[in-house]
């Protein structure tokens, strides 16, 4: 039931699954992608998630893997070149799945996987964003990560090889992982959309963090050639607009919402 990428005879050619080598039949993480357009999945095929919040299976203590770590092939490969798929942690295939899972979460509740664990996921990526270097932490992204122990695996690879002279942090900062859109478009839920044949366009706002977070301000938020603010408040205690979520243009509130909202721009 878990989607899978298939060997191709040619370019042209129609998918067969029996030319797949038994021994490279593995669940991948590519297998959450389809999420990502919600016309290629049917609710059934959402039970999927239940093993990417398995810790025996994709969850990892860094992050998740690319590879279910049921595999006797996880992370067995007897070559250690710096760009291995088989069970290390790429924050561009992260940011992947939890835009997939939130997605999904956005317009609907599944039975499989919820808001919290969309956060628990959105924390734990935060949290592996660092770099012990010249005996300081420091926030750092690069491009693939040891799922056990954090270490960035490509860096430390070029570094004890001294494969190359320069550049001496050539993943350094590994900006494909869209870390900003998986906190605003995920956890704050913000959603602007465009009519394609009326040209209107709406905001809509359903965050995944309410249960989460108390409190979070977006503010200068320009959809459209508008600028709004943007206020979630679970007791109404912290910004001073009341409980939930509202939404400002020019100091004014012009809506609001005890989870979500909506507003034609």
């Amino acid at each position: 039931a878990f989607f899978k990428t298939v060997p191709m005879p040619s370019k042209d050619g129609e998918a067969d699954f029996d030319r797949a080598d038994p021994d490279h039949n593995v669940l991948e993480q590519i297998g959450f992608l389809p999420f990502l357009v919600p016309a290629l999945t049917e609710e059934s095929d959402e039970q999927i998630f239940t093993v990417l919040m398995d810790r025996t299976r994709f969850l990892a203590p860094y992050g998740i893997t690319t590879a279910d770590m049921t595999h006797p092939r996880f992370m067995k490969n007897p070559v250690h070149p710096e760009c291995l798929w088989d069970g290390p942690v790429w924050p561009f295939s992260t940011a992947q799945t939890l835009t997939a899972l939130y997605t999904l979460l956005r317009r609907k509740d599944s039975a499989y996987i919820g808001k919290a664990d969309y956060m628990t996921l959105l924390r734990q990526y935060a949290a592996s964003q660092k770099l012990y270097k010249d005996g300081r932490l420091i926030n750092w992204i690069d491009e693939d990560q040891d799922p056990f122990t954090g270490q960035w695996i490509a860096r430390d690879l070029i570094y004890l090889d001294h494969a190359y002279s320069f550049p001496t942090e050539r993943g350094a900062d590994y900006n494909h992982s869209t870390f900003c859109d998986l906190v605003l478009s995920g956890a704050c839920g913000i959603l602007p959309d465009t009519d394609l044949e009326t040209g209107k366009r709406t905001l809509t706002v359903n965050p995944l963090c309410v249960g989460a977070w108390k409190y979070f301000a977006v503010e200068n938020l320009t959809v459209g050639g508008v600028t709004f603010d943007l206020y979630y408040d679970e007791d109404g205690t912290k910004y001073g607009f009341g409980a939930g979520l509202a939404l400002i243009r020019e100091g004014e509130i012009i809506a609001r919402g005890e989870k979500s909202l909506t507003y034609a721009i």
